[in-house]
């Protein structure tokens, strides 16, 4: 083996850090591996997964949905009087 020259030894921090950021990213296969996962994940996945827990819990019950009808007739009620003066 040679002896490290300074060359060599900056090739090696390069390596060392490029390798600690593919252990950070949770999308990589190395991370996947060093964390004991089955598969990488993407920071989207992984969002979209905590979104899910967060609205199927009991506490989710309780906040606001905006994309709950409940007053299935509010457009008739509300908008029946703009609509008959434009018409």
């Amino acid at each position: 083996m040679p002896a490290p020259t300074p060359a060599n030894l900056t090739d090696w921090r390069e390596v060392t850090r490029l390798a600690l950021e593919l252990v950070k990213d949770p999308s990589s296969h190395l991370a996947a591996a060093v964390n004991g996962w089955a598969w990488p994940e993407s920071r989207e996945a992984t969002a979209l997964a905590t979104l899910i827990d967060l609205l199927s819990s009991d506490e989710a019950a309780k906040w606001p949905r905006p994309w709950d009808n409940r007053q299935p007739d509010r457009l008739d009620n509300g908008d029946a009087g703009i609509l008959n003066a434009l018409l």
